[in-house]
C-alpha cells in the first residue's frame, strides 16, 4: 500500500497538492522513505505496467498494419507505448543482436587462417578490379584504400614522406586530386596505427554509428512522406509516428529472421526471402490504412518513396562510413 504524505507541497516543484498527484508536474505525493519491500514491489509494478503496454502495442503493430498509428493520431495513447520508446526498445535489441552476430563472424576463419570478413572483402575487391578498367587511382579495402596504377604499388604501403615525395615528383595534371590525397594520407595513418586490424576497427566504428544514422534517417523520410502526402492534412509529427511504427516492425521482423537463421541456415534463407515479401506487403498495407488512398495511388507512391528511401539509406551509410574513417 502506498503511503501518501500529509504535507501538501510537491517535493518536485513545490506546487500545492490537493489530491494524490501534483497538478503542475504530475509527481505522486507519496513518502520518499519507504521500506525495502515497498520499494521493490513499487519497481516491479512499474515494470509490469510497461510490460502490459508493450504487449498491447506489439500485437497490433504486427497483425494490423497502420492501426497503431491511427490509434495514436486519434488520441488513444494511454494504452500503448510511446512510438519513440517502442522504437528505442526494439532497435536496441536489434542492434545488440546484430553486434553479437558480427562479432561471431569476425572469429570465423577458413582453412588458410584467413578470417571470413577478410576473405569476403578480398573477393569483392578482386571482382571489382577484374570487371572495371584501371584508372590512375583505384579503391580497395584488403590491402588499403588506394592503389597507384602507374607504379603498380599500393600507396598505403608507403610511409607518409614517400607518398608526398612521389606526388611532388609527378606533374600537376598527374597528381592525385585533393580528395584522393586526403583519403590516401588518412589510409596510411590508419594502416600505421592499426595494421591488420584496420578493417575490423572500421566495421566496429560503423556499427556504433548505425543507430544514430537510423535516428537521423527517419525524420528525413518523414519529411518526404509529408511532402508526398501533403493532401492528407496530417502534421509532420504524425508522419514521423508512422515512420517510427514501420521501422519498429521492420526491426522486429529482422530479429525474428535472425533468430530463425541461427536454428538452420537453409530455413534462414527461406525466412529472408519471406521477410522481404512481408515487409513490402506490410508497408503497402499500412500506407493504405494510414493515408486512406486507393490501390493505384498507394502503389505509385510506394514505388517513388522506395527509390527515395534507398537513396537516403545509401547516402546516410556513405556519410557514416566517411565519418567513421575520418574520426578513427
Amino acid at each position: 500500500m502506498k503511503k501518501y504524505r500529509k504535507e501538501k507541497d510537491c517535493l518536485n516543484c513545490g506546487t500545492n497538492v490537493e489530491d494524490k498527484f501534483c497538478p503542475h508536474c504530475g509527481q505522486e505525493n507519496i513518502e520518499t522513505k519507504e521500506p525495502f519491500f515497498g520499494f521493490l514491489i513499487h519497481g516491479i509494478a512499474h515494470y509490469f505496467h510497461f510490460d502490459s503496454k508493450l504487449k498491447k502495442s506489439i500485437v497490433p503493430l504486427i497483425t494490423k498494419p497502420g492501426k497503431l498509428t491511427n490509434e495514436y493520431i486519434a488520441g488513444k495513447r494511454a494504452s500503448y507505448i510511446q512510438p519513440v520508446n517502442m522504437y528505442l526498445f526494439i532497435s536496441l535489441v536489434f542492434f545488440l543482436l546484430f553486434s553479437i552476430d558480427s562479432s561471431s563472424i569476425k572469429k570465423e576463419t577458413d582453412p588458410n587462417g584467413q578470417s571470413s570478413t577478410e576473405k569476403i572483402v578480398k573477393d569483392q575487391k578482386n571482382n571489382l578490379l577484374s570487371s572495371s578498367k584501371k584508372t590512375d587511382v583505384q579503391i580497395g579495402l584488403n590491402d588499403g584504400f588506394f592503389d597507384n596504377a602507374d607504379s603498380g604499388k599500393n600507396t598505403v604501403d608507403m610511409d607518409m614522406k614517400t607518398y608526398v615525395q612521389k606526388q611532388h615528383e609527378l606533374s600537376p595534371d598527374k597528381r592525385d586530386s585533393w580528395l584522393v590525397q586526403y583519403f590516401t594520407k588518412k589510409a596510411i595513418q590508419l594502416r600505421e596505427k592499426y595494421g591488420d586490424e584496420l578493417q575490423e576497427k572500421i566495421l566496429e566504428t560503423v556499427q556504433h554509428q548505425l543507430p544514430k544514422m537510423m535516428f537521423i534517417l527517419m525524420p528525413l523520410f518523414a519529411l518526404i512522406l509529408s511532402i508526398s502526402f501533403y493532401r492528407s492534412k496530417l502534421y509532420f509529427i504524425e508522419h514521423l509516428i508512422y515512420t517510427l511504427h514501420v521501422h519498429s516492425f521492420l526491426f522486429l521482423l529482422n530479429i525474428m529472421i535472425e533468430l530463425i537463421s541461427k536454428l538452420s541456415e537453409d530455413i534462414g534463407n527461406y525466412a529472408f526471402g519471406t521477410g522481404v515479401m512481408i515487409s513490402i506487403w506490410y508497408i503497402y498495407r499500412s500506407m493504405r490504412v494510414v493515408y486512406q488512398k486507393g490501390k493505384t495511388h498507394i502503389l505509385f507512391k510506394f514505388f517513388i518513396l522506395g527509390i527515395f528511401y534507398v537513396i537516403l539509406l545509401t547516402l546516410s551509410f556513405a556519410a557514416i562510413l566517411a565519418f567513421s574513417v575520418a574520426t578513427l
